[in-house]
């Protein structure tokens, strides 16, 4: 099975959009009017949810009538967020149809719809023009990506001229011996789809691809404390199988002992970035 196959099992889940409209009517106020509030337990699926998301988006200078892209849109809990709460539109780009499914439906319950859209297919050969997006971000993607030099050129080739892009991913320790993490995590079962780089290795691709580096920032304290909260919560035993807690608890060990950590980083794409030419 090749990488992309194997990320794209990995991801899939039958029923996803049934199984959260069913979680998300169960406790709101009124199951029959869903709301992006009613959702958000369940469709920001990375580290501290709605939370880590709004912490990102603020920083991105986001403004009504934007076109923003969502690289590795999942089932497109952030790219409602952002449409609704800074009155932009938003498309979303990711490799399992599983989640392009879903996140349309998820989408229509809450009537964005024509605020969002979703498309299957790979952030390294994105079918978009030559800047056509105001900002772009990436939540818990990078970690799947191996070729990150072709993924950060490909972006900057999208965005417009001194538009921003928000990273929110799990990067590795500059000292990471991978002998010693532990398997399952989040986004991988095996090592064989894990491909986690340090921040400062990730600021120098940026870099060579065009970006300007404006903000880093290690989420770790963060991390650690929304996932003791979570593993140790009755709705996660309830809700969730034996490899998802499995794959949290490896996550928050691998965290502690210095091995991984989640980071934002903030670039802006400069006005003539020769790579990009």
């Amino acid at each position: 099975m090749d990488i992309n196959k194997a990320i794209e099992t990995h991801y899939t889940r039958e029923k996803m959009a049934e199984t959260i409209l069913d979680l998300a009517r169960q406790n709101a106020s009124d199951p029959a009017c869903l709301t992006i509030p009613d959702l958000a337990p369940y469709d920001d699926m990375h580290i501290g949810g709605r939370k880590a998301t709004t912490h990102l988006m603020d920083q991105l200078n986001l403004r009504p009538a934007q076109h923003i892209l969502d690289i590795g849109s999942g089932i497109g809990g952030p790219a409602r967020f952002v449409a609704e709460h800074y009155g932009t539109h938003v498309t979303g780009i990711d490799l399992t149809p599983a989640h392009k499914e879903a996140a349309d439906r998820l989408s229509q319950a809450v009537c964005l719809d024509q605020r969002t859209t979703f498309i299957t297919g790979s952030a390294l050969a994105m079918p978009f023009e030559k800047h056509s997006f105001d900002a772009a971000y990436m939540i818990h993607v990078g970690m799947n990506i191996q070729n990150k030099p072709a993924l950060y050129k490909e972006v900057a080739r999208i965005l417009k001229p001194g538009a921003l892009l928000g990273i929110y991913d799990v990067m590795a320790d500059d000292n990471n011996t991978i002998e010693n993490f532990s398997f399952p995590v989040p986004w991988a079962e095996t090592q064989e789809t894990s491909f986690l780089y340090a921040p400062a290795a990730i600021k120098t691709l940026l870099e060579q691809a065009g970006f300007e580096i404006i903000h880093t920032e290690s989420r770790r304290d963060f991390a650690l404390s929304t996932l003791e909260k979570l593993l140790g919560s009755e709705s996660l035993k309830s809700r969730n199988n034996n490899f998802l807690r499995e794959a949290r608890s490896n996550l928050q060990d691998n965290i502690r002992n210095n091995l991984c950590a989640p980071w934002e980083m903030i670039g802006r794409i400069k006005e003539n970035p020769a790579s990009t030419s």
